[in-house]
Order: C-alpha cells, then structure tokens, then sequence
C-alpha cells in the first residue's frame, strides 16, 4: 500500500477524499433518517409502524379522532418513503462497490503502468548496451581496416626501400663496369704507346744504323779522301751518337711523365670512385635511419591514440553505468514534467562512496521537487560502479539527468 502511495500519489489522495465524501453523506442522510420518532398503530389492517412528528411537551394535551382510511394513508406514505431509503442505501451501496472496483482496478492499471515502465526502461537499457557494443565492434573493425592499411603501407615503403637499394646495387654494378671500362681503355692506350716507343726505338735505331751506313760509307769515303774529310765523318758520327743519346733520354723521360700521370689520374679516379661509394652509403644510411625513425614514431603515435580511445570509450562507459543506476533509483514525485532535465555534478571517493551531490543547469521544467527527487536518486544509488581502470576514474561526474 505505501509503495502505490509513493508511485501513485495523486490516485491515492483522489480515492481518499471520495471515501471521506460518501462517509460523510452517509453520516447527513442518517440524520435525515432519524428525525423522526415511530409509533406503532395497531389496526385490523396493517401493522406498519407509522411516523408522526414529534409534539412539544409544553402544549396542551389534546384528543382527535383518528381517521381508518388517513391513517391507511399515512401508513402507505410511510412504507413508500421507506422503499425509497432502502433503494436508496442499495443505489449507495452499489455506487460504493463500484467505486471500490474503480480504485483496484486503477491500482492494477498503476501496478502494470509501473511494470510496463519498468520494462521500457530495461528494454532502452539493453539497446543502448547492444548500440554501444555495435558501435565498439564497428570502430574494432575501422581500426583493424586502418592497422592493415598501415601494414600495407609499410610493406609498400619496404619494397620502395628494396627497389632503391637495387638500383643502388645497379649503380654500383655499372660504375664497376665503366671502372673496367676505364682500365681496359687504359690498358690500351698503354698498350699503344708501348709500341709506339717500340716503333719510335725501331725507327732510332733504323736512323742510328743508317747513320752508321752513312758514317760508314763517308769512312769509307774519308779513307779514300784526305785526312780532313775523315775528322769531319768522325765529328758527325759522334753529333749523331750525341743526338741519339738524347732522343733517348727524351723518349724515357716522355716514357716516365706518361706512367706518373697515368698512375696519378688512375689514383684521382679511384679517390672519386671511392668518395662516391662513401657518400651513396652515408646517404643511404641517414635514409634509412630516416625512415626508421618516422616509421617508428608514427607507430608510437598509433598506439597512444589506440591506448586515448579505448580510455575515452571505457570513461563514457563508466559516467553511463552511474547515470543508469541513479535512473534506476529514480522515484517519480508527484506534479513533475516529463520535460524536467538537470546536471548532475557527485564528487565521489575512489570505492563509489558519494560525498557531495547538487544539481546545475535545470531547464524550466525542473522545480524544487524534482531537483530534490534527483539528489535523493543519487544518494538511493550509493555506493557508485567502481572504475574499470584507475586512469578513468574522476572524483567528480557531471551528466545530464532526464528520467
């Protein structure tokens, strides 16, 4: 009974106040009723008790005749008037039960209005719970979308970092080629002066002989001719040794100029080659430690975003689960707007203990009752689900109430 007065509150002053009413006209129509005294006449006729109104006892007694057929009247008066105070009282008494059947039924249609909301509100309770799983298990499968599309991507940069160390190797490959390249040119423009000194030697000793011939024959000549002829062969053999003896210490020197400048810029290619080899693998190195370094940073902004999100979706979770069990302890008051909204601030402990509890924002719907009626809720719902994790814990939620 108290807990229909406290869901019921305007049923149950409306039922009370139509019993106080039928009592009370029960009670005036009951003096109505016994105004008047009977008195019992005896006649052949009828043995009715007859009303007849009461006498002063100040007045003098007097004496009339009774009349049989007035007093038959009176008596029929008096019984007619009686059927209409027994219809009456029944007309009463089925009023009474039917109102007695309206109050259980309205109690009924209350109790099964109370079961129904009940149910509502766990069937809204398990949607939002089946919404918040979809929503969950949609975003699983956005992330696990976005860690394959990384997935792929780092296998794309993988493979662009193969394809350029190929064509890195590629390169290699044909500077060493040119390289040979180089030294097989090298070798025969070596080669070609090689037998060029052999040629220009041939040709030195070719002249050399022929001079010889030559200082031979004016010998022969100078032998035949005088003495001054034979001293001028003898001075031109030896300016021809003379010039023979240097044509071939300028023929080695040329010889040794040629080696030290082949050696020398066969040793300025081998530095560039080298300096180059060096430089491509610095520049590889410093890409690749790059990369590897954007790489695993952009990881490490992945994961604190992940680890960010599931905080967020475990904190809205754990601010829900207090909401929802204030709502359900939630008793409606009487005289309050369905419209009726407030935010709720609790400063709670750590072990769901509430501490503080006020109510912020009401829009105009929200009177002192219903405000009360929240911070009562709120209280009701103590102690507070626990956090999930100690990073979402907050010692003080603020939610909007709206039962």
């Amino acid at each position: 009974m108290l807990d229909f007065f406290k869901s019921h509150p305007k049923a149950f002053t409306l039922a009370l106040l139509i019993h106080l009413g039928l009592l009370g006209l029960m009670a005036f129509k009951w003096d109505m009723f016994v105004e008047k005294t009977p008195l019992e006449l005896n006649s052949g006729e009828s043995n009715q008790p007859l009303e007849i109104p009461q006498v002063p006892n100040n007045l003098p007694m007097q004496t009339t005749a009774v009349d049989a057929t007035l007093v038959q009247q009176q008596i029929e008066l008096l019984q007619a008037r009686q059927q209409e105070r027994l219809d009456e009282q029944k007309r009463f008494e089925i009023q009474r039960a039917l109102e007695e059947q309206r109050l259980e039924q309205a109690k009924r249609e209350a109790i099964a209005e109370k079961k129904r909301q009940q149910e509502a509100e766990q069937q809204r309770i398990e949607e939002e719970r089946k919404a918040e799983e979809a929503r969950i298990k949609a975003q699983a499968e956005r992330e696990k979308e976005l860690a394959a599309k990384r997935q792929a991507e780092i296998e794309q940069r993988k493979a662009q970092l193969e394809q350029q160390r190929q064509q890195e190797a590629k390169k290699q490959r044909e500077e060493e080629e040119r390289k040979a390249s180089v030294a097989k040119l090298q070798a025969e423009a070596e080669q070609k002066r090689q037998q060029e000194a052999e040629r220009q030697r041939i040709e030195e000793e070719r002249k050399a002989k022929e001079a010889a011939q030559k200082a031979a024959e004016e010998k022969r000549k100078a032998d035949e001719a005088l003495a001054r002829q034979k001293a001028e062969a003898e001075r031109q053999r030896q300016e021809a040794e003379r010039k023979a003896k240097e044509a071939e210490q300028k023929r080695i020197e040329a010889e040794r100029k040629a080696e030290a400048e082949r050696k020398r810029a066969e040793q300025e290619l081998q530095r560039r080659i080298e300096q180059e080899r060096l430089t491509r693998q610095a520049e590889q190195r410093q890409r690749e430690a790059e990369l590897q370094q954007q790489l695993k940073a952009e990881e490490q902004a992945r994961i604190e975003a992940e680890n960010l999100k599931q905080l967020r979706t475990l904190q809205q979770r754990y601010v829900t689960s207090i909401a929802a069990k204030v709502k359900n302890n939630w008793r409606t008051p009487a005289r309050v707007s369905d419209q009726a909204q407030c935010d709720l601030r609790i400063k709670q402990h750590r072990d769901g203990t509430i501490l503080d509890a006020n109510v912020m924002n009401c829009n105009a719907f929200a009177d002192k009752q219903f405000q009360n009626a929240a911070i009562d809720a709120v209280y009701r719902a103590a102690p507070l689900p626990l956090a999930p994790v100690p990073e979402v814990f907050d010692d003080e939620i603020l939610f909007t109430f709206k039962p």
